[in-house]
Order: C-alpha cells, then sequence, then structure tokens
C-alpha cells in the first residue's frame, strides 16, 4: 500500500493483464459507423486509396446504409476509387458528397458518370482537383440528369464556362462556386447571359481575373436573374466595374455583394452610396480597396436609409478613426432594427455563431448580455 494525502491506493497484482486496447483505422471506424446506422461519414484527410474506397463501397452496398453525408476531401482519390463508389452510389441515400483535394480529371468524370447519373445526389463539391474545360461536359450532363442543388468547382483549371452556359437553363443549381480559377469576361460572357434562365441564387466568381468588361456583363443581367449572392472578391473590375455594378443592383434581388480587392476607390463608393437606398443590398464587402474618407463618408451617410447589416471598409485608404466607428454605429441601428433580440440569441443558441457571417449577430448577443 502507498499513501498519498489521503487516498490510499493498493497496487494492481502483477498477474493481472488488462486486455489490449484495439485500435480501428479511420476506415475501419467508418465502416462500423456505417454498420450501426451513422448518417454523417467524415474520412478527410486519411489518405485514403482506391483500395480504400473499394471497401468502403462494399460497406455501403451491404449494410442498406443510412448515410446521408460523405466527406472525403483530401485523400488520394483517383478514378478507380470514385468507380467503386458510384457504383454503389444508386443503392445509398447519399445526398451531400465532398470530394474537394483529389486526384480527379475529365476522364473520372466521364467512368463514374453512369453511377453519379443515378445517385440520389443533390450536394457536390469537386474543388481543388484536376477539372479542366472539357470536364464541364460530364458536369453538365450531370447537372442537367440530377436534381443537383449545389454545386463547387473552386479552384480547378477552368478557363470558359461555354459548356455549362448551354445547360443551365435545364438544371436545377441553386449555388455555384466556380472561384479560384482563369475565368476571364470572355470565359464567362455565355455563361452570364444564361444566368437569366437559370435557378442560380448564388454565385462565386472570387479570385478570377475578371475586369471591367466582366463586371459590366454581370451588372447588365442582374434584375433579370434570380442571383441573391454574389462574390466577386480577388478579381479586378476597378471603379468603373463598381459603378456598372452599383446600377444593376438597383432593382435586383440581390441581397450579399462580395468586392474585396477589386481596386475600387471613391468613385466607385460614391457609386454605390447613390443607389444602396433603393438597393436589397444587406452585405456589401469592400475590404482591402482604395477608398478614403470621401468615399466612406458618403456611404456612411446612406446607411440608416439601408438595408445594410455589414460594411466592411477595413485595409482601405480611411484615416478617420471617428468615421469608421460612426459607421459601426449606425450599421447597428440597422442590425437592431432588422434583428430583434429573440431573433439574435436563437441565431446564436441554435448555431453557435461560427463562422465570420454571424459577426453581426455575435456583436449584439454580447451587447444583450
Amino acid at each position: 500500500q502507498s499513501t498519498w494525502g489521503n487516498i490510499t491506493t493498493t497496487p494492481m497484482a502483477s498477474h493481472l493483464e488488462l486486455p489490449a486496447r484495439v485500435h480501428l483505422s479511420p476506415l475501419d471506424q467508418a465502416i462500423l459507423a456505417i454498420q450501426n446506422g451513422s448518417e454523417d461519414i467524415d474520412l478527410s484527410q486519411n489518405a485514403l486509396t482506391d483500395g480504400d474506397l473499394a471497401q468502403l463501397a462494399r460497406a455501403l452496398e451491404a449494410n442498406m446504409s443510412r448515410v446521408q453525408k460523405m466527406d472525403l476531401s483530401r485523400n488520394n482519390i483517383q478514378a478507380q476509387g470514385l468507380l467503386s463508389l458510384s457504383n454503389v452510389l444508386r443503392h445509398t441515400q447519399i445526398s451531400f458528397l465532398n470530394l474537394d483535394n483529389n486526384r480527379l480529371d475529365q476522364g473520372t468524370l466521364r467512368t463514374c458518370m453512369p453511377g453519379l447519373v443515378n445517385s440520389a445526389l443533390t450536394q457536390l463539391v469537386l474543388d481543388n482537383n484536376m477539372l479542366d474545360d472539357y470536364a464541364l461536359e460530364e458536369i453538365s450532363r450531370l447537372c442537367e440528369s440530377r436534381p443537383l442543388l449545389k454545386l463547387g468547382l473552386y479552384h480547378n483549371s477552368f478557363y470558359s464556362l461555354d459548356r455549362l452556359a448551354t445547360s443551365l437553363a435545364n438544371t436545377r443549381l441553386t449555388e455555384l462556386d466556380v472561384g479560384g480559377n482563369q475565368l476571364a469576361t470572355d470565359g464567362i460572357r455565355q455563361f452570364i447571359r444564361a444566368l437569366r434562365s437559370s435557378h442560380i441564387t448564388s454565385l462565386d466568381l472570387r479570385y478570377n481575373v475578371i475586369d471591367t468588361d466582366g463586371a459590366q456583363e454581370i451588372a447588365d443581367i442582374l434584375k433579370f436573374s434570380k442571383l441573391r449572392s454574389l462574390n466577386l472578391s480577388g478579381n479586378g473590375v476597378g471603379d468603373d466595374g463598381a459603378s456598372f455594378l452599383a446600377i444593376g443592383v438597383r432593382g435586383s434581388q440581390l441581397e450579399s455583394l462580395n468586392l474585396e480587392a477589386n481596386a475600387i476607390g471613391d468613385v466607385g463608393a460614391i457609386a454605390f452610396s447613390q443607389v444602396l437606398p433603393e438597393s436589397n443590398l444587406e452585405i456589401l464587402e469592400l475590404y482591402g480597396n482604395t477608398v478614403t474618407d470621401t468615399g466612406a463618408e458618403r456611404l456612411c451617410a446612406v446607411v440608416p436609409r439601408t438595408r445594410l447589416t455589414t460594411l466592411t471598409l477595413l485595409s482601405n485608404q480611411v484615416g478617420s478613426v471617428a468615421l469608421l466607428d460612426r459607421l459601426d454605429r449606425v450599421l447597428d441601428i440597422n442590425r437592431s432594427r432588422q434583428f430583434p433580440e429573440e431573433a439574435v440569441r436563437e441565431h446564436v443558441e441554435t448555431r453557435g455563431c461560427c463562422s465570420f457571417c454571424c459577426w453581426p449577430f455575435r456583436r449584439r448577443f454580447q451587447r444583450l448580455e
């Protein structure tokens, strides 16, 4: 026996042996979860190979899987692995499939198309793969054949969206992310015009090479589209492009517009100040531009007559701290008007306010405490 403080311990007899701890790999744990009826499988960042996908596919098929969401991002999946999975998708309830950051190309999609078409997928993430313009032909076929609602194609190798544009009216897509590609104005022109007859409400074109002409193309169709959220951050629309977009925003359904890092100065800011009271915009992101006190003052003056709850001017050339504080106060009044205390509390408590987009709710909640 030994005593430490007020605790008396007796050493375990040397002949007693504890059973060895069983170590299950992430793949084995996922298969066990499938057998136990799990609806959400996360195998992201596990260096899964095509052989691992074959095992996973057999487990899905053998257990009348109830899985609805599957995250396979950041692995080493190639054609054979995705083929194994796609062949059993028709026997599953999987509606969300994340294949971000694997090694998928156009040939892979063509090989796997029959299984994908006959699946229950409504959300598909193919970000950070090796897809090119020809892959869009396969993706267009999939969008026309399946009721896909959300599609992620961020950071692939697209130079043109023409192949997707031709089928856009025949799809049910509502959210599309084609940011981080090589899309210039000529590469998006046909697609932008096709938005008039599409169901897309959220479009992400960040970090492409869209210039003033591209911004004008987009502005011209805004009031005829169903777009509510548009991300153009990290392009090069400039003051003239911002002025075109400001005109397009008036009379449109757009509620969120991200123009971060677009070389926009006071001319663009003033253009927006003139139309904001007549727009539906609630979020306008101007972070990382070249707006000075002049443009910021004009924006601040009209905020009380707008629906804006978020207007970011950080990392611009606004020198007046008092002006930024005043802008924050008028935005807070708008948030108070649009989001009553009960709604703020419910939002924070149910969603946890864990993302940047929730910061207006988080700030208001802290002030209520």
